[in-house]
């Protein structure tokens, strides 16, 4: 399978998280990479460059390049510069996907090491309400965002038919930055959604490089861990 994969990299704070991802998808044997990188930072690799003032538009740049090379791929990857995703996670979205319906959506779950623990960022029940809905076997949640998408040929060409996917509206529920990593699955029309199997969830967990949400007090006080991971359906 080929996959077309769009990173996006705003200023050098974090280009340590980006050659740890590169260094990741190195490894890769069963998958035919095409990797561009959407920056603002000066690089060797093959890349679009844009200014700082482009700021939180960012994510919606490589979106016009994804539609034109639609047939050429199979799946496609949108990625922020600080998100580890392996060739296991990958394994484990085809073969997830391979069992949905089509208006379903394979999806991860972020999580960060904290105290040799991992914990989950995107359920969280400081918040509240984790689960929007339990179909059996797979499960939705509330929060939407992961920090990337990844989404199959026919997936892409279902959101561009949309009318959300090419034109940046900026509408939430999330910021305009966080919005442009989760439009396919709150715009377009696609529910994302997870196996109910601790098992096989585990496949689907990639890890958030840096630690900037698990030392806070909500994550230290409410933060789910992968060991305790049926504990996620129980908030329902």
């Amino acid at each position: 399978m080929k996959i077309k994969i769009s990173i996006s990299n705003y200023g050098s704070n974090q280009l340590w998280c980006l050659e740890r991802m590169l260094e990741e998808f190195s490894k890769f044997k069963k998958y035919t990479l095409d990797i561009t990188e959407y920056t603002t930072e000066k690089t060797e690799r093959k890349h679009h460059r844009f200014g700082l003032k482009i700021g939180q538009n960012l994510p919606y740049q490589c979106r016009p390049h994804m539609a034109k090379a639609i047939n050429d791929f199979d799946l496609f990857l949108y990625n922020e510069n600080d998100h580890l995703i392996t060739e296991e996670n990958i394994d484990a979205f085809v073969e997830h996907q391979a069992t949905l319906p089509f208006h379903f959506v394979s999806g991860f779950i972020r999580y960060e090491e904290r105290d040799s623990e991992q914990i989950l960022l995107d359920p969280n029940p400081f918040w509240g309400k984790l689960i929007n809905k339990n179909y059996g076997d797979y499960f939705s949640l509330v929060n939407n965002h992961q920090g990337c998408w990844l989404l199959t040929r026919d997936h892409l060409r279902y959101c561009i038919k949309s009318g959300e996917f090419l034109h940046r509206t900026g509408r939430g529920p999330y910021g305009c930055l966080e919005q442009g990593a989760t439009d396919p699955y709150n715009r377009c029309g696609l529910t994302k959604v997870f196996p109910s199997d601790p098992e096989k969830l585990k496949k689907h967990l990639i890890l958030h490089l840096p630690k900037k949400y698990s030392l806070q007090p909500q994550w230290i006080s409410h933060g789910i861990k992968t060991s305790n991971l049926r504990e996620l359906l129980t908030y329902s």
